[in-house]
């Protein structure tokens, strides 16, 4: 065993010198836990470096099938032979102390048919139960926008789009899809004017996005479209007209995405009832759990 995890880091160092791998997947896959056996560490390794490619996790039956063995890079055939002998080997993995469904701190979990890296599924399910928790649909908010949805939503817009602002009224977290063209920004911008009309208060609208040539796009183009609706000169005082960026936003270090002051942020964030988030697709998974961290300590 000593003999193999030797052959299994040389093996990895120079693969790592040659460039084959990144640095980052190299050292998470020695550095998390030096001691594991090779089979561990090499699962460690594609997780990591699937998170490259916006996985968080990987199925199991991939690893069952020996999918790599399928892949043309000689590299990853012969780094996976020189480790794999047995069927059973995953099974076995599962089975060790360095796996477990999430109940307990380990380098891997296995959730339902799906194995990760700790520290990316315990992410997935905070930001899960985050949105899980925040959902609140009532009667009250059903009646409060029905006469202005069928007032304000014209034949302007079609049936799905329709659907989809009756949805992110209803609800307190929302997610638009869909491709250039399929009218994204016409929802937030119906979102927005009844909103504006639902309130005799003042209400602040934060439009957002990762980086600041989407902020100040989406910013425009909600501000021209509201622009031309029939709102009042108070009403108007509401309309977004500055974007910003996320890290700008939450003061978030955008080499690493860690927060500078809670304290600072909550306080800066605390007057905000509508946040708008453009080009969500771009947010990584530590991102959005920061959001969701900010989002919750700000209603405490």
């Amino acid at each position: 065993m000593i003999n193999q995890k030797k052959y299994f880091l040389k093996k990895l160092q120079k693969a790592q010198e040659q460039g084959k791998i990144h640095n980052i997947d190299f050292y998470c896959c020695t550095l998390l836990i030096p001691n594991a056996p090779s089979e561990i560490k090499l699962i460690i390794l594609y997780l990591s470096y699937a998170i490259h490619w916006g996985h968080s996790c990987l199925p199991v039956k991939l690893f069952k099938k020996k999918f790599f063995l399928e892949k043309k890079d000689s590299f990853i055939k012969y780094l996976w032979s020189s480790i794999i002998h047995t069927k059973s080997w995953f099974q076995c993995i599962l089975k060790s102390k360095f796996c477990s469904n999430g109940s307990i701190v380990t380098p891997l979990v296995f959730q339902k048919e799906k194995i990760y890296l700790y520290r990316y599924w315990n992410s997935e399910r905070k930001i899960i139960n985050f949105i899980i928790h925040h959902q609140e649909i009532t009667d009250q908010k059903i009646k409060k926008y029905r006469i202005l949805f069928k007032k304000y939503c014209t034949k302007n817009i079609d049936k799905v789009q329709k659907i989809a602002i009756g949805v992110m009224l209803l609800n307190n977290i929302s997610f638009i899809l869909g491709g250039p063209g399929t009218g994204k920004t016409s929802i937030i911008t119906y979102l927005i004017l009844l909103l504006i009309k639902s309130t005799k208060k003042n209400i602040n609208i934060q439009l957002t996005a990762p980086t600041g040539k989407a902020a100040s796009r989406i910013t425009e183009v909600v501000y021209q479209k509201l622009s031309t609706k029939n709102l009042t000169v108070k009403e108007k005082r509401f309309l977004p007209k500055k974007g910003i960026t996320l890290h700008r936003l939450f003061n978030i270090q955008k080499n690493t995405n860690e927060i500078h002051s809670y304290k600072y942020i909550k306080k800066k964030i605390s007057n905000i009832d509508l946040l708008i988030i453009d080009e969500a697709s771009m947010i990584d998974l530590y991102m959005m759990e920061n959001i969701s961290n900010i989002i919750q300590k700000k209603q405490k």
